[in-house]
């Protein structure tokens, strides 16, 4: 079983996932309460999710994955994506557009002072 934790509720059917651990009853790594022991299921239930597997999210073309979402109702975890973020520009572009930039103002200031 795989634990899902805090959870934030933003519809009835849809609560983000804030913490999924893989190995919540395992005897070293799983969640322990305060005395040291293991949490029961109920106990894990009760503040969480309990699911068989996690879905791979898929590799949309231009997306990445915006969260990861759990349905109380089907038990389902989904994933919901966003457009990917336009790549940073390089030290050369940023360069350019910095010298066409102080072009045009040059040019401006010329105009201004009527050379």
């Amino acid at each position: 079983m795989i634990y899902l934790g805090s959870l934030v509720k933003e519809t009835d059917e849809k609560y983000r996932v804030g913490l999924i651990h893989y190995k919540p009853f395992d005897l070293v790594h799983g969640i322990k309460k305060e005395d040291g022991t293991l949490k029961t299921e109920a106990e894990l239930r009760a503040s969480g999710a309990l699911v068989a597997e996690m879905p791979k999210p898929e590799a949309l073309e231009g997306q990445i994955v915006a969260g990861t979402f759990y349905n109380p109702f089907t038990g389902a975890v989904f994933y919901e994506y966003v457009d990917k973020p336009a790549e940073p520009k390089t030290e050369a572009e940023r360069l350019t557009e910095l010298e066409e930039q102080m072009d045009t103002l040059a040019l401006s200031l010329l105009d201004v002072m009527g050379v």
